[in-house]
């Protein structure tokens, strides 16, 4: 059963959680037949969730616990992540046009072959293009397009577009084409000891100030 979470502020609409506590298809059924209803689930409790295959289009999911849920498949269109926690979460194919994410915890999350309808658009209206590389990242489709793109956009002009950062050190072993690519000819900066604030700070403020020189 999916609760609400206590704190104060603005809370999920009890209506909405009663009927996603119905199951995934009952709530698409009624998300179906109420298409004028946009659905407030803020700060529900969906930890370990079971929920492939929801409509979560428009959907306002501002600080919801999603921590190691199942949201393979599921559509968030148009939804509202911020400061959401979907760690651990699995999202393959999982759909996100138009997604907002703002302070969303996204540690571990699993976003292989997950579809950002928009990201040539995204790509193509940036001066730089920031790809986090690790392991899990290395393996994601999104990534390696979000790579195509940007080098292709970098083939039409003169300055670089393509910024990557590191997380661990899988960068330097990978056998991929467009990383090994990316290893011999871009300088990739660490952020593998980014869970230590004071590190963190400095190597996020040398980054800026790079990109600033650029």
């Amino acid at each position: 059963m999916f609760l609400m979470e206590k704190g104060v502020g603005y809370m999920a609409d009890q209506r909405h959680l009663n009927k996603l506590n119905e199951g995934v298809s009952a709530w698409n059924q009624w998300r179906e037949e109420h298409p004028e209803i946009l659905p407030d689930l803020r700060k529900a409790d969906l930890y370990e969730a079971v929920l492939s295959g929801a409509d979560f289009r428009r959907t306002n999911l501002d600080g919801v616990d999603l921590r190691n849920s199942r949201l393979c498949s599921v559509s968030l269109n148009s939804a509202s992540l911020c400061q959401a926690n979907l760690s651990g979460a699995r999202l393959r194919h999982a759909s996100m046009h138009k997604t907002f994410f703002k302070e969303t915890i996204l540690q571990h999350a699993n976003f292989h072959k997950a579809y950002l309808l928009d990201i040539a658009e995204a790509v193509q209206s940036r001066e730089k293009l920031l790809v986090v590389l690790s392991k899990n990242s290395l393996d994601s489709e999104w990534v390696e397009r979000e790579v195509t793109l940007a080098r292709q956009k970098e083939g039409k002009g003169k300055r670089e577009v393509l910024v990557p950062i590191c997380l661990d050190s899988a960068i330097l072993n990978s056998t991929i084409d467009w990383a090994i690519a990316i290893r011999k000819r871009r300088h990739i900066r660490s952020f593998e000891n980014w869970q230590q604030s004071s590190r963190y700070q400095k190597m996020l403020k040398d980054l800026l100030n790079d990109l600033r020189r650029e």
